[in-house]
């Protein structure tokens, strides 16, 4: 993958976001003055291209893969992601629900299972996208899609 970032000399660390398919989650939010960069990849080899992209010469911040590989691809990608990288990798399921791997203080990794308001909790205060919940004493119905399953709410 030669990939080329348009912004020059942006000293923010980098979010990458694959995708596959359908885009599922379309209210991915990106202000431009964010705490880091986003780059959406929309692919369909997944563990392939982030390899790539972790050498090259890249400040990549964390890895979210956004319902486009199975829980056994994504522990195959982590089993070959390079030691040097210290950041995390976030597995987001059909049912909100997601997976992170973080790096230790120590050797190695650790992960963690999240369920559906833990995983919007990570991607909100991560800046990947804006969720307000529902004013004026509106209630989500249980029928509804969960606000992580249609993308969130776009704050405005």
């Amino acid at each position: 993958m030669n990939l080329e970032l348009t912004e020059e000399k942006d000293s923010r660390r980098l979010t990458v976001i694959f995708t596959a398919g359908e885009d599922k989650r379309e209210n991915w939010s990106h202000p431009d003055d964010a705490a880091v960069r986003m780059l959406r990849l929309n692919t369909r080899s997944v563990v392939d291209d982030a390899l790539l992209l972790l050498q090259d010469d890249i400040d990549v911040d964390r890895i979210v893969i956004d319902r486009s590989i199975s829980a056994t691809e994504f522990l195959r990608l982590l089993t070959v992601i390079p030691a040097e990288f210290q950041g995390d990798v976030m597995l987001v399921q059909e049912d909100g629900t997601a997976f992170i791997s973080a790096a230790t203080r120590g050797a190695g990794r650790v992960m963690y299972s999240l369920n559906e308001p833990d995983t919007l909790f990570y991607l909100c205060v991560g800046g990947m996208f804006e969720y307000r919940k529902p004013g004026n004493g509106e209630r989500q119905s249980a029928k509804e899609p969960s606000a992580i399953q249609r993308g969130g709410q776009p704050v405005g």
